[in-house]
């Protein structure tokens, strides 16, 4: 759904007949859910590919168009530490136009409130894999270099009210190891200005919850333009905690 708004977008799947994920979208108000029909639908045949809405434009409470990806159906994995996404598309209500705004090569991690801004990482996992903030009305792009000890990769961004900061998640090691050798780190970035100005490690973390390990975490939002909402996990995946990190 759209902050301030009713109108909101969902997606549903079916197998089709070749086993293949066949996926619909749909926008609309609750009280009209049950009537609604889908304005698009896909099977990326030979592909395990559905559509995940992301963010709707409204107009006086109206729909005018939704932001959706592809994210990879029946995918999963205990070492499985971002969402496997691809592309990022807009189509628009008013007139059935469906635009690409982000290509085959970047795997979709995040949308600001203001659906203004988008992150990305290559889809390549060979590729460097740092977070990549594209501005979605003219396509100017600031890269983040990873950490150097960051050999996962990121993702999982959240944009700040105001649009000047992205916090995303960064990692090292595996979550199935033994030893046990995974490190996420919570890194911010300055949008406007460029530069990582903020990190968050899992042992400054680890300081702040009622736990003897960090199995995971990962920005879950932002309270104000200066504080991010930080989700924990401990040994136990059940035992969470929100973090404020200013």
């Amino acid at each position: 759904s759209f902050p301030g708004e009713t109108t909101l977008a969902f997606s549903e799947i079916q197998m089709n007949e070749d086993n293949l994920p066949h996926s619909f979208l749909f926008s609309g108000d609750p009280g009209s859910l049950g009537s609604l029909s889908s304005f698009y639908d896909l099977v990326d045949a030979p592909y395990y590919w559905a559509l995940k809405p992301v963010g709707i434009r409204t107009v006086g409470g109206q729909a005018q168009g939704v932001w959706y990806t592809k994210t990879g159906w029946g995918i999963g994995g205990a070492d499985l530490i971002f969402p496997i996404n691809k592309e990022l598309f807009f189509f628009d209500l008013t007139n059935g136009e469906n635009k690409e705004y982000l290509g085959v090569e970047r795997s979709f991690q995040g949308i600001s409130p203001d659906l203004t801004y988008a992150g990305s990482v290559d889809v390549d996992m060979n590729e460097s894999r740092s977070m990549t903030v594209t501005n979605l009305s003219n396509n100017q792009q600031v890269t983040f270099p990873l950490d150097p000890a960051s050999d996962r990769g990121a993702g999982w961004v959240v944009f700040s009210p105001d649009t000047q900061f992205a916090a995303w998640l960064e990692a090292s090691g595996s979550m199935i190891s033994d030893p046990y050798d995974f490190h996420p780190r919570i890194r911010v970035g300055d949008i406007k200005h460029g530069g990582v100005v903020a990190v968050l490690e899992s042992d400054q973390a680890l300081g702040a919850i009622n736990g003897s390990m960090i199995s995971f975490m990962r920005p879950a939002g932002w309270l104000d333009s200066t504080t991010v909402l930080v989700e924990v996990r401990g040994e136990n995946w059940r035992d969470a905690t929100l973090l404020r990190f200013d």
